[in-house]
């Protein structure tokens, strides 16, 4: 594809602070470059606890171990990423369904409140392509219910609300740092929350279940990142501003073309969220998207529910994460993407449409 759907965004930088790494020869978890991105990463999000990941599939892991989820049900939105069930269900979690609202593609409190009660340990707020969910209802709804909330930030590194960053809105959140995340270590995550207890808890799960450092006491997984990737992210870390400005440049240039065309409903945005990716829905979208390929413009379908992914088994209706499963479709939205290039989208969906 001359337009692929995204790239990481990385440069000189990067292949610098990697090259140092390997002359050090320290290449584990313990090295300065990963303690180095924790505490930024800490820092950024203003939390008090925090630990890089293997993946953003293990720190969901770890933060659902943390909350103490096994033999419960678990909340999760019929519209997420697979690794939200099973992440669940590897913290011995039993994964219950709720429709999405259409708006921000998150959590529905009402369709929360219907199924919520003493037997949901937790549940997982998932921010579709950054854009925040309704973080205060659902908040207030677990809580009187005596569950907590886990953030599944995968999509949203960088968004806020009230002036707190998402993965810090609940009682612990989890992140990626995948190829096609706004920042990237290739391969990686972050588990963050305020919650001491919760902290410890994280901390010694993700290293083999050791405690002051290599007496091992409980049960874990080694899921540490390593510094060869944590310099990756020092490194975006360095340049997320850039990142983050262009791809709300993109986003905006994408909204303001493709308002109004028939047979398109383009996303709004708050001011203060940072958006992943254009996620939009259209009507006619296999024609489009066969269209854009042949022209050489990648474009993904969003994400299949999880009722159909033989992870969750449900007979509940899901009538938005159906709707959104069908119609909804991710334009290219890596921050490399120039404006002549977001133009020929344009035009070119303009002149299938």
């Amino acid at each position: 594809m001359s337009i692929p759907v995204y790239k990481p965004y990385l440069g000189e930088e990067e292949k610098e602070k990697l090259n140092a790494v390997v002359e050090s020869g320290w290449l584990s978890s313990e090295g300065e470059e990963t303690e180095e991105f924790e505490r930024r990463l800490r820092e950024f999000l203003d939390v008090e606890h925090g630990i890089a990941t293997d993946s953003g599939t293990a720190a969901l892991h770890a933060a659902l171990e943390a909350v103490s989820v096994e033999g419960k049900k678990v909340i999760v939105p019929g519209l997420t990423f697979g690794a939200t069930a099973e992440a669940v269900l590897q913290a011995g979690g039993k994964p219950a369904v709720v429709d999405i609202e259409e708006e921000n593609l998150s959590i529905d409190p009402e369709e929360l409140e219907k199924c919520i009660d003493s037997e949901v340990a937790a549940v997982v707020i998932v921010h579709m392509f950054g854009r925040i969910g309704d973080i205060e209802r659902v908040k207030e709804i677990s809580e009187k219910n005596g569950a907590k909330v886990v953030e599944d930030a995968a999509q949203a590194f960088g968004s806020s609300y009230n002036d707190q960053m998402a993965g810090t809105l609940g009682d612990i959140g989890a992140f990626s740092f995948s190829w096609n995340k706004t920042i990237t270590t290739g391969k990686g995550g972050f588990v963050a929350t305020d919650d001491e207890e919760l902290g410890e808890k994280i901390e010694s799960f993700v290293t083999n279940g050791s405690v002051e450092g290599r007496k091992f006491n409980a049960r874990g997984f080694n899921y540490r990142l390593d510094s060869i990737r944590a310099s990756i992210g020092n490194s975006q870390l360095d340049r997320f501003e850039e990142i983050s400005e262009r791809k709300r440049e993109i986003f905006d240039r994408y909204k303001r073309e493709l308002s109004g065309l028939k047979g398109i409903e383009a996303p709004d945005i708050h001011e203060e969220t940072e958006t992943w990716a254009y996620h939009l829905t259209v009507e006619n979208k296999k024609s489009l998207r066969e269209k854009l390929e042949e022209e050489g413009i990648d474009t993904r379908d969003s994400y299949t529910p999880l009722t159909e992914l033989g992870i969750v088994q449900s007979e509940k209706e899901l009538p938005v994460t159906r709707r959104i499963s069908e119609k909804g479709l991710m334009l290219p939205s890596y921050p490399g993407l120039k404006d002549d290039q977001v133009d020929e989208v344009v035009n070119k969906i303009q002149d299938t449409l």
